[in-house]
């Protein structure tokens, strides 16, 4: 018997409909150029019983769904949970899908799979494989971090930026060493830093500005002075010290 036959007008019409559809998708991606000239970098068709949302969300199934540097966005594609904490905390350091820290900082990544997930990857870190976690990272310089989690039939990711700065603080204290009752000119330069937040710090000493020269108060015993400011990356110092000398009394 006659397959095609047995089927409707109506029935032949939809599944044209469909042959077509498919062949003008494959010619408008075969290029590798879309819609309007945009880019695109693979696709792939499916039915729509194979879509987690059913017919409702499409037949088409994009390829490659979170696979850097060119995402894809779509019913399969549900990327993992990511985010990024400074050590310490610091809320005003955090935010639109990173952090900063100031050199030799630190950060804390942490991770959590969509559902279904078999496993998670990492890009410039290891997750160890675990669909939930945390890792910290010291980066010299401005890293992005990518979390990648398979699921069967496709894969998401997901990413976080450390931006790194590399602020220069300076203090000199000159002399280093006087003689009890003495006194010390302090001077302190910086660099990179937010302006209006630099203050130095002692015994009987304020000044403020990130970069200027004072006398102290006169100094009795060894001093520390602490020269402070702030960055988008948290509070930065450095410290100079003066010794007294020693006094000597003939016999």
């Amino acid at each position: 018997m006659n397959v095609m036959a047995t089927l409707t007008t109506k029935q032949l019409l939809g599944i044209g409909a469909v042959v077509a559809i498919l062949l003008f998708t494959s010619l408008l991606f075969s290029t590798g150029t879309g819609l309007l000239g945009m880019p695109v970098d693979s696709v792939e068709l499916g039915v729509a019983s194979l879509s987690p949302n059913g017919a409702a969300g499409g037949a088409v199934i994009p390829a490659s769904c979170g696979s850097p540097p060119s995402p894809h966005e779509g019913d399969m594609c549900e990327p993992p949970i990511v985010t990024v904490t400074p050590n310490p905390p610091c809320g005003a350091c955090t935010g639109g899908g990173g952090t900063t820290v100031n050199g030799g900082g630190s950060a804390t990544i942490s991770w959590t799979a969509p559902p279904g997930a078999v496993s998670c990857s990492g890009t410039n870190f290891s997750t160890g494989g675990l669909l939930t976690g945390s890792a910290v990272v010291s980066p010299a310089d401005t890293t992005t971090y990518i979390v990648t989690c398979n699921t069967p039939g496709d894969d998401g990711s997901a990413s976080v930026t450390v931006t790194v700065l590399h602020p220069a603080l300076s203090l000199v204290a000159s002399p280093s060493r006087v003689r009890s009752g003495n006194s010390t000119t302090l001077t302190w330069s910086s660099a990179g830093v937010t302006p209006g937040s630099c203050s130095v710090t002692g015994p009987s000493f304020f000044a403020s500005g990130e970069n200027n020269s004072q006398v102290t108060a006169p100094i009795a015993s060894q001093t520390t002075y602490t020269f402070a400011c702030m960055t988008a990356g948290g509070p930065v110092s450095t410290q100079a010290t003066v010794n007294v000398l020693p006094t000597f009394e003939p016999f």
